[in-house]
């Protein structure tokens, strides 16, 4: 295995041990507040989140947000079985989030460069973390189609809308693509 296989491998990984622990909550009959970025990447992003809990049978809410203040307003107050979910945005925002979620668990699955590190209650799926350019490389709807497909293997049939993340994350525009 190269070092650009094995890159991608524990990255895979990551994404696996995430959706193990979505499982969990999921069956702890935990609901969920699914914020996503109000552009095509985040939107995308949103839908398949949603789609993947949809599948589970499990409670959820989605929310698209234009940034950082929209979140944590939307977090204040939230009852503390909701479990807050950041699709295509969260990672840069690591110390403000963990300070409003305190204890209790969030995911975040993001491309972004991520800022500051995430306390272990916070579930974070990041190419960045693993030598992986988020910017170029893929999505905020690729990592969270990943995560999604790793949790349930039917949800593959929701690539397309992965692609239309990364589409408009303009990411076929990258080395001449």
């Amino acid at each position: 295995m190269s070092l650009d296989e094995s890159i991608y491998r524990e990255f895979l990984e990551e994404a696996e041990r995430a959706a193990e622990q979505i499982r969990r909550l999921i069956d702890e009959d935990r609901s969920f507040m699914v914020f996503c970025h109000n552009d095509a990447d985040g939107l995308s992003s949103g839908a398949i989140a949603s789609i993947m809990f949809l599948r589970e049978g499990a409670r959820f809410l989605t929310r698209a947000v234009g940034g950082i203040d929209d979140i944590l307003e939307g977090l204040k107050g939230l009852p503390g079985k909701l479990v807050p979910v950041f699709t295509d945005i969260g990672s840069g925002y690591l110390d403000e989030i963990a300070k409003v979620v305190g204890d209790s668990p969030a995911i975040i699955l993001d491309h972004h460069e991520p800022v500051g590190e995430a306390p272990k209650n916070i579930i974070q799926v990041n190419p960045h973390l693993h030598g992986i350019n988020g910017a170029d490389e893929i999505s905020g709807a690729g990592v969270t189609y990943i995560v999604a497909k790793a949790l349930n293997g039917e949800n593959v049939s929701y690539s397309p809308i992965a692609v239309v993340g990364a589409l408009g994350d303009l990411q076929d525009r990258v080395d001449g693509r």
